[in-house]
């Protein structure tokens, strides 16, 4: 999940523009619930990276 985000930061928009670095973190619980329970990535972490 860390490695999508980071990859959705560089990357940025189809249009070329930069997403905000809110925009992944909207979406950072929904995407880590979609997870069987046992295998729910750590959210504190990718909030970390996002915020790095």
């Amino acid at each position: 999940m860390a490695a999508y985000f980071g990859h959705l930061l560089e990357k940025g928009k189809p249009d070329g523009s930069k997403y905000s670095p809110d925009s992944p973190l909207a979406y950072c619980d929904r995407i880590a619930s979609w997870h069987p329970k046992r295998d729910q990535p750590n959210g504190s972490l990718i909030r970390e990276m996002i915020q790095d």
